[in-house]
């Protein structure tokens, strides 16, 4: 159960301070101000050289003076005080909290939220994920508080600290604005970035379909796959926010066929992003006039100029369109 005014962005924000004071490491501390007494006080308690005795002992004096702890005991200085500078008052319940099966929001390293206070862990280590792809930890005796990059650690796995509260952040962006396939069946990879998973929708699957492909520390990834030539707009969506995005195959078009007579006008769509070259089967019964775009795509108004039947035909890349127009007199 969460305790009174504790939160994951509060935890960021004293790991910070501790950073930012240079605080130092001592194996079984948390938040205590170093001292000679103290450090013999932890060797008797951890006698091991790779702990508290012997090249760690004696690694440790360099500490004297600041607050120290180890890499559970950053988190648990965090919830034994009301803020950073305070001796801890720690408790049986806050000494035994950093414990991954307790936990009941976990996972996977690869499935971890981008959420800022979430704990990070590999085998006897702990640290906490400040966001944009960083920690801080208490590294280790030698080293003391430090800030590291995720990535490439050795994180094996994360979890939500049931001690405090979490709060996100609803905001949604997408890492690409439009995208154009090149073939039916290619694949492309999108990157929502947000803290919980979006719900993410094609406004045609005929066109493109959408699945979801996972998620790392950067946010929620989904696959978009081609299927057929055409426009569409992929909308992520999370607590009544949204973003969008464009992505188009070939150049599909929104006419069949088309009679009109001389003198007349009519505007076709081509449904798609990049604009198409568009031509006719024989010269001198239509031309395009005016040409513009808009989110479903390019539009091409054309006007007849005699009597006479022709194909219109848009080209783009390796695709083409056409349909026929009759022009009466």
């Amino acid at each position: 159960m969460a305790m009174t005014g504790k939160t994951n962005t509060g935890l960021v924000e004293f790991c910070k301070q501790v950073l930012n004071d240079k605080c130092g490491y001592v194996y079984g501390t948390y938040g205590q101000v170093c001292t000679l007494s103290l450090l013999e006080q932890q060797k008797q308690r951890f006698p091991d050289n790779n702990l508290a005795d012997g090249p760690m002992f004696e690694a440790g004096k360099q500490w004297i003076g600041k607050r120290v702890m180890d890499c559970s005991g950053l988190i648990k200085y965090y919830l034994a005080s009301n803020k950073y500078g305070e001796d801890p008052k720690i408790t049986t319940a806050i000494d035994q909290c950093v414990n991954y099966d307790k936990a009941s929001e976990k996972g996977a390293i690869g499935s971890m939220p981008e959420l800022p206070g979430v704990l990070v862990g590999m085998p006897g280590h702990v640290g906490v994920y400040i966001g944009n792809g960083e920690v801080i930890e208490a590294q280790g005796t030698q080293y003391g508080v430090k800030k590291t990059k995720f990535s490439g650690r050795g994180w094996t796995k994360w979890w939500k600290l049931p001690e405090i509260s979490y709060t996100t952040n609803s905001n949604i962006t997408l890492d690409t604005s439009t995208y154009t396939f090149n073939s039916i069946g290619q694949v492309y990879r999108v990157l929502a970035k947000c803290n919980n998973k979006p719900t993410v929708t094609s406004s045609n699957t005929n066109v493109v379909s959408v699945t979801y492909a996972g998620s790392d520390s950067r946010g929620y990834l989904f696959d978009l796959t081609a299927k057929s030539q055409g426009l569409v707009t992929i909308t992520a969506t999370l607590n009544g926010k949204s973003a969008t995005m464009r992505a188009s195959l070939g150049c599909s078009l929104d006419t069949s066929s088309y009679t009109f007579k001389v003198g007349a006008k009519y505007t076709f769509l081509a449904k798609c992003i990049n604009k198409p070259t568009i031509s006719f089967s024989t010269a001198g019964i239509v031309q395009i006039v005016s040409q513009s775009q808009d989110s479903r795509g390019h539009l091409f108004t054309m006007q007849a100029q005699k009597a006479g039947k022709t194909n219109v035909t848009a080209t783009l890349g390796t695709f083409k369109n056409s349909f026929p127009v009759t022009v009466t007199a």
